[in-house]
This record gives structure tokens, sequence and C-alpha cells, in this order.
């Protein structure tokens, strides 16, 4: 297998692993996969936050998780891999299920890439942008309800 194949087959299994911590609510494991100065624009606010800086480290998620009432599904679809030596991105379709606290169900696609960087030998990732399409009818709406 080529380098190249194999730092791939790294990131896809940080990439599931990934996933994996957020099914489970595992917040060490969910925070192990970023680097310590990461900076996220996830789909909730603020705009932009930036990992140990604007909090604790913890990036807020053990409150995200608390919402949830059981598992939190997650999948990813489309996800595709680009690596050099020590820098690589990967872009997906994220679907994301399950009941909250409140027993209102989400149901919801949206769009993540990650860029990561080999640091002291581990791919760890240093930037997330989730976002959800826009409605181009003059609503401005996110298109929250898509369907794949």
């Amino acid at each position: 297998m080529s380098n190249e194949k194999f730092e791939i087959e790294i990131i896809k299994k940080l990439k599931e692993g990934l996933t994996q911590a957020i099914r489970e609510k595992n917040v060490e494991a969910t925070n192990n996969a970023f680097s310590d100065n990461c900076v996220m624009f996830l789909l909730a606010p603020p705009l932009s936050f930036k990992k140990n800086e604007d909090s604790s480290g913890d990036n807020d998620i053990e409150i995200w998780f608390s919402t949830w009432k059981n598992e939190i599904r997650l999948e990813t679809k489309e996800l595709v891999i680009t690596c050099g030596n020590d820098i690589a991105f990967l872009h997906s379709l994220e679907h994301l299920t399950g009941t909250r606290t409140d027993n209102t169900e989400t149901d919801t696609w949206f769009r993540e890439t990650l860029c990561l960087k080999k640091i002291n030998g581990k791919w760890k990732i240093i930037h997330q942008h989730q976002s959800f399409p826009m409605y181009m009818d003059g609503s401005e709406k996110s298109a929250t309800d898509l369907k794949s």
C-alpha cells in the first residue's frame, strides 16, 4: 500500500472514530480528534469558536450531548479525503437524527469539511466547518429539512 493510501486509511479511521464518539456521547474521545487550537465553524452559534480560547477546551460538546434523550444517530455519506505529507482535508454530507430531551425529533443533513494536520506523528483536526445550504427563494432560510 502506498504511503498516501496508508495515511488516507488512518484519516478515515479518525473520522469513523469521531462519528462513533459522537454517537456514544463520549466527550473525551470526541475532543481527542481535535488539535488544542482547532478553529471551528459549527452549526450552532457563535460564528466561530477556537478550542481552548473560547471555553475550557471541551467546545461545550458535553452540553450539546445532554440535549439528546438517547443515542445520537450520525452517519457520513459521500466522504472524500485528500491527503498530503502532513496536511489533509475531507468533506462529506452528514445525516443527524435522534430525539432531543424536549421530545422533538431531529432529522437533518449538513455539510462538513475537516482540515487535518499531522502533529507529533498523529493526525489531528485543526479546522472544522459545518454548514446548511440556504434556500435561494429570497427567504434566506437555512435548508435544514433536506433529504438525501
